[in-house]
This record gives structure tokens, C-alpha cells and sequence, in this order.
């Protein structure tokens, strides 16, 4: 194959958010109250495939608060017409309009959550153990709601069951009634995420998670007759919202996800203060809800606090265009390329990665490369806390540390993992393979 102009990284870095720590616990009632007023919102929402498809017809944006007991999600979505007709808990949810939540705590696009709400508070929970696109499968077993007969435990495994509240500003299915939007707040407790975070939860100041929301919207019309909001027209693709691009209708896609950043400063601080200071103190509602609920702070910092770039980007980036160039070859030929340039990829430039490698069998491959040295001093703050990398030295050994670099990896399921190996000659500027 001849090769491209493939540039890495080739899209831009995800959407990143600074989440305060919350010195009380929020009301959990949908209003967004008490310490919601010291976060910022994120950026407003955009259309699913990236910022050159329209913009969404509605607003929508969230808030991210933790503590030691949970990750607080909170968001607002103006709304002139709230419906919503499911009921029952695991439901599909998104055949009504509604607001989903996914985590992959330790980014390595395997073992994550989803969790989605619609405007009458019903909920779905699942787990994925992969993607789709990667034989799934998806757990819709798991669950974060109470069970239904006491346990010994808060819950069947000792997980603490998800808080959840939703308000609406206006009415739910009454066309007659002036709504102008719905809120809604989540606590997810550390005690349920822990289950597959494959790290310290609840985190550590400076760590970071991915996670991205979307929110599903549907276009309808008030049956006065019926008195019931229908689909129209009736054959409709829905529209995808979101906080951070997917740069496809793909929401399993965990690579593209954002990340939020845990802050040490409090809600309660003259930090947090300070930013808030405009905010209004009492509780929004309708059009005002956005303006009044707490600060806009681009970047997404807080509390004085800016969100820092997570530094394996554009290897990360690199990674993913060999991944999808061999399920590509996969599909046309069944096999896969040992080579970049058998996959018609570039080598990546000094500063994105170095000596990078792909390896194949007849059924499997793993591509990998080594984080930059720039790259490599950056990345002390964003290793997964509470764990340490296969191969790594000891902390006090400062001889052995010096020896090894960090090398990333992906297989053919899609996996990125991060391992500290020995410094060897292969390991140097060169790029290989």
C-alpha cells in the first residue's frame, strides 16, 4: 500500500473537565443546589460527529463534583417539549429522548460503564466488557440500583446503589403546559465503579478518567386529541448530542471519550468562591438555569485549577489509526499486517512516538510504540494510581528507574495497555517496523 498523509494525532484531543471536590454532598433533587453553584458547566453539547455537523437544536451541558463516597454528574437540557414513555428499569432507554453517562476509569477502551435516564427518571445500567465492535459482550445483568431483597451488604457485592434525581422545569407529556427544560443529577458511588476501575476509587487529586455524555433526542408533536406527544414524523433517526465528539454516530468508541480531572479543592474554598462569585444563589429554573447554576470557565478548569493535557494523546492517537487500518485489512483479506506501511501509515514523528513496532499472527496482532521523553516526564501525574506497570522498578530504586521508559500498546480487541519495560537499543529514536 502507498502511504498516506496520516498526521498524528489525527483528531484533536478530547474535551477535558475539572471537577471540584464537593464539601457537602448535593441535595440530589435535579436543580443543580447547593454546592453545584461553585462548579462550572462544560462547554455546550455539539452534534455526535464533530463541530462541522449543525448545531443541536436545544442547549445541553453538565457539572462534575466527587467526594470520597461518589462522582456527582450533573445537567441541564432545555427542553420545550419533555416526554418520555418508558417506565421500567432497563428499558431502552434512548427510544425515548434522555441523558447517558459512560466511564472507562482507566482509559484502556475495555470494561466500562453505561448508564441512561429519561425525563421520567427511568433507568438503564450496563456494563460492556468490550465495545461492540469487538464482540461486546454487554452485561445488562449488571446493576447499580437497590436490589430488590435486603443482603447482608448495601448490595449484592457491597456497592453502595446509585442516587438519581431528575426535575423538570415545565411538565412531562402535557403539550398544553410552557416547559423550558429538564435537569437531571447522578451520584455514582466509588463502592459500585471500583467493581472495574483497575484503580484507586476513589481517585487521587490529579488523576483523570475518561468519560463523555451524550443525550439522545427525538423529534415529536403534541397529539391534542391523544393527548400524548407521538414521533414525528414517524421514520426518524434520532439526533445524537454530546459533550465530547465521537467523529462518528458511535458512542463505543472509548478512545474519543473526555477526561475529567480530580481537583483537591473544595467547593467550600475561596478558590471555588471566587470563581462562582457571579453565580446566583438562588435556585434557576427554565432559560435562567444555565446562567444561574454556576460559572462558564473555559478550558474546563475550576477553582483556579487548569485542566492539563493528558500527554500519551497522540500515541494514544497513533495506537488507533493501526488498530482500525488492520480491522480494515482483517475484513478485506482475514489477516493482519506486521508493518506500518503494509497498513499505508507513516512512521510518526519524534515528538508523537518512538521505535514503533507491529507484530502479527493468524489470528491476532499488537502494535506498540514508546512514549517520548517530553512525553514520558509529563505522564508521572496521569499513570493510574494504585497501580504499577508491569516491569516497572521499584519507587526507591532510582538506578532502575532511569532505565525504563514507558511502551503503549493496542491488540486486535481494541486494548490499550501501558507497560514500563527496560531501555534497550530498540527502544531508542528509531522507528521500526
Amino acid at each position: 500500500m502507498a502511504t498516506t498523509k496520516t498526521h498524528y494525532p489525527v483528531k484533536p484531543h478530547p474535551r477535558g473537565y475539572v471537577a471540584l471536590k464537593a464539601s457537602n454532598p448535593p441535595p440530589m433533587n435535579g436543580k443543580l443546589e447547593g454546592p453545584w453553584l461553585h462548579a462550572p458547566w462544560s462547554q455546550p453539547f455539539m452534534d455526535i460527529e464533530g463541530p462541522d455537523k449543525p448545531a443541536p437544536r436545544h442547549a445541553t451541558r453538565v457539572k462534575m463534583l466527587w467526594d470520597e463516597r461518589a462522582l456527582y454528574v450533573g445537567a441541564w437540557m432545555d427542553e420545550p417539549q419533555p416526554w418520555a414513555h418508558l417506565t421500567l428499569h432497563d428499558d431502552v432507554i434512548y427510544q425515548d429522548n434522555d441523558f447517558e453517562i459512560f466511564i472507562d476509569p482507566d482509559g484502556d477502551n475495555h470494561m466500562y460503564y453505561e448508564f441512561e435516564v429519561n425525563a421520567l427518571g427511568t433507568w438503564w445500567d450496563l456494563f460492556l466488557v468490550r465495545p461492540y465492535r469487538d464482540g461486546g459482550p454487554a452485561l445488562h445483568s449488571f446493576e447499580s440500583v437497590a436490589p430488590s431483597e435486603p443482603t447482608v451488604a448495601t448490595g449484592p457485592t457491597g456497592w453502595e446503589p446509585v442516587q438519581r434525581a431528575v426535575w423538570v422545569d415545565g411538565a412531562v407529556n402535557d403539550g398544553e403546559v410552557v416547559s423550558r427544560g429538564w435537569g437531571v443529577e447522578v451520584a455514582l458511588p466509588w463502592s459500585l465503579l471500583r467493581q472495574a476501575a483497575q484503580r484507586d476509587s476513589p481517585p487521587k487529586p490529579g488523576d483523570q478518567w475518561r468519560i463523555n455524555f451524550s443525550r439522545v433526542q427525538w423529534r415529536v408533536r403534541w397529539d391534542a386529541a391523544a393527548r400524548v406527544y407521538v414521533k414525528h414524523p414517524p421514520a426518524q433517526s434520532e439526533a445524537n448530542w454530546v459533550w465530547s465528539p465521537q467523529w462518528a454516530v458511535a458512542m463505543h468508541q472509548p478512545e474519543y471519550w473526555g477526561y475529567v480531572q480530580f481537583s483537591d479543592v473544595r467547593t467550600d474554598s475561596a478558590a471555588a468562591s471566587c470563581a462562582s462569585a457571579a453565580a446566583a444563589t438562588s435556585s434557576p429554573t427554565g432559560a435562567d438555569f444555565a446562567s444561574a447554576a454556576g460559572p462558564e470557565v473555559a478550558g474546563v478548569g475550576a477553582g483556579g485549577q487548569a485542566f492539563t493535557p493528558d500527554p500519551t494523546w497522540p500515541l494514544r492517537s497513533l495506537l488507533m489509526e493501526v488498530y482500525y487500518a488492520q480491522k480494515r485489512l482483517w475484513d478485506a483479506e482475514q489477516r493482519y499486517a506486521d508493518s506500518l506501511s503494509e497498513l499505508g501509515l507513516p512512521e510518526p514523528e519524534p515528538h508523537v512516538a518512538l521505535a514503533a513496532r507491529v507484530q502479527s499472527t493468524e489470528v491476532s496482532f499488537v502494535a506498540s510504540a514508546q512514549l517520548p521523553a517530553e512525553a514520558e516526564a509529563a505522564q508521572a501525574v496521569h499513570e493510574p494510581s494504585g497501580a504499577q506497570a508491569a516491569g516497572a522498578g521499584s519507587s526507591g530504586d532510582a538506578a532502575a528507574s532511569s532505565e525504563m521508559v514507558t511502551r503503549m500498546y493496542v491488540n486486535e480487541e481494541g486494548r490499550i495497555t501501558t507497560r514500563k519495560v527496560k531501555a534497550t537499543p530498540s527502544h531508542g529514536t528509531a522507528a521500526q517496523r
